[in-house]
């Protein structure tokens, strides 16, 4: 029986796949960090732990960037992730 040469290829790895998969891991983990920090803000404020105050604009001010910002850039970074391409 003749021996058949086998050829064995090593995988190819998706270069964009993994780039995209660290940079949604990394936008999804700063916006968790991000609504941690304002939340303990808030219970710091709620509290009054420590003689912590701050005026109640600045927390309105607060919750609007966390929410506007946090949640424009991960609909961003989901969007672009995800976006099938298209064909002309």
């Amino acid at each position: 029986m003749p021996k058949k040469d086998l050829i064995v290829e090593p995988p190819v790895k998706d270069w964009g796949t993994m780039r995209k998969d660290r940079v949604l891991t990394f936008l999804l983990w700063s916006y968790v960090a991000l609504l941690a920090a304002t939340v303990l803000i808030l219970l710091l404020q709620g509290f009054k732990v420590w003689g912590f105050s701050l005026e109640s604009s600045l927390l309105y001010w607060l919750g609007g960037a966390t929410i506007g910002q946090g949640g424009g850039l991960l609909t961003i970074a989901i969007t672009a992730t995800f976006k099938e391409p298209t064909l002309k």
